[in-house]
């Protein structure tokens, strides 16, 4: 599981960075949080924000029900955020170098967060899909679970 905490632990020092110094961390990109809203605003969305991803991953990682999904959700986030700086980039047709590392960062916290994702499935999820032999019968058992919840005993 070292993989997704690795990115967890990135995530949580850039909020803690952004809380601290969200001035500095907006300089890099030649914008200035020279207000107190500006302020307010980097320590919310680069600060809090990723605090709350680094405990999601770090929940994930305990075991926690939905692990897997915690764990994709954040790879597809951070790949969204670097497929945002790519088309900048072609809009632009150029990429900063602080953008341009950021966008391998935000490629590299997918992967490892998707090397961990596979990992977090419970043995009972497990068991489960190759007795019905994979994901795709999966549709098969939740269909199953809403006719025992709404009294129906067919299966769907």
């Amino acid at each position: 599981m070292a993989a997704p905490a690795l990115a967890g632990l990135f995530y949580l020092a850039l909020g803690l960075a952004a809380l601290a110094r969200p001035a500095t961390l907006l300089a890099g990109f030649g914008l200035a949080a020279e207000g107190i809203d500006a302020r307010n605003e980097v320590r919310a969305v680069y600060g809090g924000f990723p605090i709350a991803v680094a405990g999601l991953v770090a929940w994930s990682l305990s075991g926690a029900p939905h692990g897997t999904g915690i764990l994709v959700s954040i790879a597809m986030a951070s790949l969204g955020m670097a497929l945002g700086r790519l088309v900048s980039a072609v809009i632009d047709r150029r990429i900063g170098r602080l953008p341009a590392m950021f966008t391998g960062v935000e490629v590299a916290l997918a992967l490892l967060l998707a090397a961990g994702a596979s990992r977090t499935t419970s043995g009972d999820e497990l068991k489960q899909r190759n007795a019905l032999g994979g994901f795709a019968l999966d549709l098969r058992l939740m269909g199953a679970s809403y006719h025992r919840c709404v009294g129906r005993a067919t299966l769907v």
